[in-house]
């Protein structure tokens, strides 16, 4: 239908890692995240009819109760929900105690989806999961700041930049989709 509109939406991730190896300038974790993320889309009215949606790109056809028009005027969230095991390298820079900077992978299960598809047969959006691969890759670059909260434990807070490195969508569609957040992270340590 053109360019979709997007607007930021919230996330949140919460999780728990392990450090593999602990040096003084450098550190390297691996852990186990729950991520929500979401995403708000713009489109047309809803129709509240049952309609038989064909995709013969990703060969499924869908009963849906519910579809939207292109345009604009309603709102729709789109939901993701990801387990995420990051591997980070945590570096300290010119042997800083209270800085340091972060880069992660995150490799990904999408365990659930709340979200639209765009039938380009049909020229409608409707609540479909199918287009989404199952399993993502991410990166992140961040740079905390040690806030000590009691004798030998900090709270490390800075900016995380996220980027997908893998396509959201099936390779079979011809719309790409990189999943990518700005966050304020919050670590104990």
């Amino acid at each position: 239908p053109g360019n979709l509109q997007y607007k930021a939406g919230y996330s949140f991730s919460l999780g728990a890692g392990i450090f593999l190896i602990n040096k003084k300038q450098w550190q390297l974790s691996a852990g186990l995240h729950y991520r929500f993320a979401s995403m708000d889309l713009i489109t047309g009215a809803k129709v509240d009819t049952v309609f038989q949606a064909r995709d013969n790109r990703i060969n499924t056809v869908n009963s849906v109760t519910a579809f939207y028009r292109p345009g604009t005027g309603y709102t729709y969230q789109h939901q993701f929900h990801l387990l995420q095991m990051p591997v980070t390298l945590y570096v300290q820079p010119f042997a800083s105690k209270k800085w340091r900077a972060n880069l992660s992978l995150l490799p990904a299960v999408l365990l659930g989806a709340k979200a639209l598809h765009y039938n380009e047969g049909s020229n409608v959006f409707y609540v479909s999961n199918q287009q989404y691969q199952r399993f993502l890759l991410n990166s992140s670059l961040g740079m905390q700041y040690a806030i000590p909260i009691k004798k030998g434990k900090k709270i490390w807070v800075g900016p995380q930049f996220e980027l997908g490195l893998r396509n959201m969508h099936q390779s079979v569609l011809s719309r790409k989709a990189f999943f990518q957040s700005a966050n304020i992270s919050f670590t104990i340590q």
